[in-house]
């Protein structure tokens, strides 16, 4: 190889190349030793000595001329080698004598590289680790630790023991005083840390401290630079300098904190980071730390506060100015306290009650009349108040339970009846008949949303009438939605008013609460607990024109379904319906037509009297007559008498129903002639078995009892047949006599398989179910009867479980095993009669005919057209257009049909509209043309002009519906 290519070569190399002479004097070097000892030139080298000139110090001298061997061979070891400026490097050095051929040493040559950067990397990994340890450390701290003088102590001990600083403090801040009150620290000679800990709590705080307060973050090297002269932890390493920091949490200062480490670390971004996440996680755990301790104070207030308001409320009892004192008090004392103040108020209002039923003088009537009144004002601002505080402080709970929703309506219509027969209002309960019983909701919060609309209803309202609705609106499988409406005549909201209605402590007027009263607040609570119960609500009103406030609530059907026992039938009765409601009228037309009764409804008795006389020259008489009692011109009383007097009508048995009962009312009108008296609202079931007990009264001479509400309990009583499965031969006795002192009989059985074979033979409606018995235990026995395995008369009878248990988890165990409910020994008579009243009434309802459907959902099947014409609209809407031409003309015709008494002219024209319906999708107003064309199929058209009616009624709803979607 030519020398020019060896020297280029030799200049290319990346490691520093020398040799020197046996006096150690260098000789030659390469470019790269120029470059990596800091010299100018090769020549500047030349001359100097290896030894004195480029190892800093005797050790590492030492240390390289042991390394070179007798044998001559290349030997590698690690110097710290010293540059022209006089700094060090790291240097890995390869080196070896060389020696002429007579064996004497002549120099020696060898390389040199620069491992700085490997030497910084691997003391940088090693601090890392040392780092992660001691965040760990702190985790762990900073998790388990509550005690502040604890946690910064340790704090401080982990940094210095694991993280490699050589000192570290924390200060914290009292945010109260404005000033530094705690100082932990370690790593820190202790008269060093006194004036530390001096100054900083003094307020005369060291520079890196003052300058990390007015940065508001870390202070580092850069930031101080020789400006920590005068700080009390210079000296302990000279080559340090200490990261400071602000403990901050949402712009909020917790304290300080620092540690010291050497110059080449603290310059380090990754350091840095590290520090600082270090300091979050400190500033946060002494935030959680203060945070719970003002919560324990605080919750030792609350506690102390509770302590003195139950102390106030004992007084309050006493005394009425204190009780108007604790009436003020907080939101959750009012919460906790609900049974303390509805018991005392219960019992006024209940025995204020009972003593008005006593003889009394006029005076003391007036007097007892108005305790009553206050007493009631009194309960419902409490029970709002209490409500709305709970649902405030987030303690209302919903419950999700199985009840009878047609059951609960019927419970509110006879609680709420009395208010509006008092002030002379009609009062209307309308059920849609294909409501799904039983589902699954809160009946408690329902009930009382509806007392609540039903309620102002009354208030607002001095003539006309107040109705309940309840219709489905959508329907799954598994679930129902259901729209709530309550309706009256009264004085109706004004247009800017309706949006706030439902705002606490707001009503419509100021004056409303001086003239009607109420604090408010009964619709803000209706509009939660809808929401809560995932519903929405709303009203319409018109001032002067009265208003319906509506909600929705989406309730679960229950997965078991009732089963029906059979029945006494009214099927093909004749019954006329005489009432001046409109909304009544509808109401029985819709239960007699479910009932497949032969009937007619007229609004006046003088039509009554007409249609009764026709009837009875056509030699078809009505059996039942229904008369209402308020009506003008001529009252339920007075159309009764003349119907029995009446020589030309052949007369029916008389049932009258009235809004306003009054003591001695049902004894005249039974002595007039009357078969039955109810009072408004009638449930469906109590109806029913008021007919079908009239109809089958016999006409012998002996005049029959008087039918009411209460001979219809009574007589239900003796139709409930019930079961009682007990080993114990006392607890039988208990059990037998309970119920025949509340008028019911029962049968016994000592086991489980005794109840089971019972079952097999007669149709129970209930059975109270020991649960612990010999051969087959309750459970089983329940189990059992549901399974289907065995055979019993009604799989889904009533089962009532009787325990001696009373813990958590066996009403649970007893619903598992197939019961229906859930009684505790020793039982007691009201216990049975309560859970009887609940049972007994579901009973009733299994024996109530399932009303085919009229009130739907189906109004207008837009998504039929689309898909038949594949969303073409100009021609929906012309078909649409000739739907309703031809519509208008056919009903004119079917009305004269009907008029003419056409059966085979009505079949036709309902036909033909139903099938034109069906088109385009309108399945209500098709079903009610179905319905009138059934009718006429057996020659029948008595009941043509109500089915006309409805006709109408649904053919106006579907105009307003195709106007809504723009089809018309």
């Amino acid at each position: 190889m030519k020398e020019s290519d060896l020297r280029r070569v030799f200049n290319s190399m990346t490691e520093a190349y020398y040799k020197v002479d046996s006096t150690g004097t260098i000789i030659a070097v390469n470019k790269r030793a120029v470059e990596m000892f800091d010299y100018d030139s090769r020549d500047e080298m030349i001359g100097l000595s290896l030894i004195q000139d480029f190892f800093p110090d005797p050790e590492t001298r030492k240390i390289f001329l042991n390394s070179l061997m007798d044998d001559g061979s290349m030997k590698l070891c690690v110097d710290k080698l010293k540059r022209k400026n006089g700094s060090t490097f790291f240097a890995e050095t390869n080196a070896r004598r060389l020696a002429d051929e007579n064996s004497q040493i002549t120099g020696i040559e060898g390389f040199v590289r620069d491992i700085t950067q490997i030497i910084n990397n691997g003391k940088k990994a090693d601090h890392l680790t040392n780092a992660l340890k001691a965040i760990r450390q702190v985790d762990h701290l900073i998790t388990k630790e509550k005690n502040l003088d604890k946690l910064i102590q340790g704090i401080c001990e982990a940094l210095i023991s694991n993280r490699g600083y050589s000192s570290a403090w924390i200060a914290l801040w009292d945010q109260e005083g404005s000033k530094f009150y705690k100082t932990a620290f370690a790593g820190i000679p202790l008269e060093n840390m006194n004036r530390l800990k001096s100054r900083i709590e003094s307020g005369n705080l060291v520079i890196c401290a003052d300058l990390a307060l007015d940065k508001g973050g870390l202070v580092t090297i850069k930031d101080v630079q020789d400006k920590c002269g005068d700080c009390p932890l210079l000296g302990l390493e000279p080559n340090s300098r200490p990261f400071t920091t602000t403990l901050m949490v949402d712009g909020k200062l917790y304290g300080l904190a620092s540690a010291e480490l050497p110059i080449e670390l603290s310059i380090l971004s990754d350091e840095q980071s590290l520090f600082q996440e270090v300091a979050d996680d400190v500033a946060y755990s002494v935030h959680n730390i203060y945070l719970e301790a003002e919560r324990l104070k605080s919750r030792e207030i609350i506690e102390k506060t509770n302590e003195n308001l139950e102390e106030a409320l004992r007084v309050a009892e006493k005394s009425t100015e204190l009780a108007k004192e604790a009436s003020r008090a907080k939101s959750e004392f009012l919460a906790n306290m609900s049974h303390e103040i509805r018991t005392p108020l219960n019992g006024v209002i209940g025995m204020t009650d009972l003593l008005m039923d006593t003889d009394l003088t006029p005076e003391q009537q007036e007097f007892a009349e108005t305790v009553k009144i206050s007493g009631d004002a009194l309960l419902t601002l409490i029970n709002d108040i209490l409500d709305f505080s709970k649902i405030e402080a987030g303690k209302l709970e919903i419950e999700i339970t199985s009840f009878d929703l047609r059951l609960l309506l019927e419970e509110v219509g006879d609680l709420m009846a009395a208010g509006a027969q008092h002030k002379g209002l009609e009062f209307i309960s309308l059920i849609a008949p294909d409501i799904p019983a039983p589902v699954k909701g809160d009946p408690g919060r329902i009930r009382q949303i509806l007392l609540n609309l039903i309620g102002n209803a009354l208030k607002f309202t001095r003539e006309g009438e107040i109705s309940i609705s309840v219709i489905p609106e959508n329907e799954t499988d598994t679930h129902v939605q259901l729209r709530f409406s309550v309706r009256d005549t009264g004085i109706g909201i004004p247009a800017d008013k309706t949006k706030s209605i439902f705002e606490a402590f707001t009503q419509a007027d100021a004056s409303t609460t001086r003239k009607y009263g109420g604090t408010g607040l009964g619709l803000s609570i209706c509009k939660r607990l809808v929401s809560i119960m995932g519903g929405k609500i709303g009203v319409l009103s018109r001032e002067g024109s009265g208003s319906e406030f509506w909600f929705t609530l989406t309730l679960e059907k229950h997965n078991r379904q009732t089963s029906r026992t059979k029945t006494r039938s009214i099927e093909n009765t004749r019954i006329l319906a005489v009432d001046d409601n409109s909304t009544n009228r509808r109401l029985i037309s819709l239960l007699l037509e479910s009932w497949k009764c032969r009937y007619s409804v007229v609004p006046s008795g003088k039509e009554a009297l007409k249609t009764l006389r026709e009837a009875s020259l056509e030699n078809d008489p009505f059996k039942i007559a229904v008369l209402d009692m308020q009506m003008p011109e001529m009252d339920g009383e007075e159309l009764g008498e003349r119907i029995l007097k009446d020589c030309e009508i052949e007369s029916p048995r008389l049932v009258v129903m009235s809004s306003i009962g009054a003591r001695g009312d049902a004894a005249r009108l039974h002595e007039l002639g009357f078969s039955a008296y109810l009072t408004k609202p009638v449930k469906q079931s109590q109806l029913f078995d008021c007919l079908t007990t009239v109809y089958g009264h016999n006409t012998g001479n002996e005049k029959p009892p008087l039918v009411t509400r209460h001979t219809l309990k009574e007589s239900q009583k003796t139709r409930i047949k019930i079961l009682v499965a007990e080993d114990n031969p006392v607890n039988q006795l208990v059990a037998v006599k309970i119920l025949e002192k509340l008028g019911y009989k029962a049968g016994v059985a000592e086991n489980g398989a005794e109840a089971v074979g019972a079952l097999g033979k007669i149709d129970y409606d209930i059975v109270f179910m020991d649960c612990q018995m010999p051969v087959m235990d309750g459970y089983e026995a329940s189990r059992t009867i549901r399974s289907g395995e065995v055979k019993v008369l009604n799989r889904e009878v009533i089962i009532i479980a009787m325990t001696a248990n009373a813990l958590k988890g066996d009403k649970e165990l007893c619903i598992q095993a197939g019961m229906d409910d859930y009684i505790s020994k020793p039982i007691s008579p009201k216990v049975v009669s309560d859970v009887l009243f609940r049972w007994s009434s579901k009973n009733s309802g299994k024996r109530e005919i399932m009303i085919e459907p009229l009130l739907s959902n189906n109004t207008f099947r837009k998504e039929k057209l689309d898909e038949d014409f594949e969303n073409d609209i100009e021609t929906i809407r012309e078909l649409i257009r000739l739907f309703l031409v031809t519509a208008e003309k056919n009903l004119r015709d079917l009305s004269a049909a009907i008029k003419e008494n056409n059966p085979a002219g009505v079949r036709i024209l309902s036909h033909t509209l139903k099938g034109s319906a069906l088109n385009i999708g309108a399945e209500d107003f098709a079903d009610a043309c179905g319905r009138l064309e059934h009718l006429v199929s057996k020659g029948d058209l008595a009941n043509g002009n109500i089915l006309r009616n409805i006709i109408e009624s649904e053919y106006k709803k579907l105009l307003i519906h195709l106007s809504e979607i723009g089809y018309r």
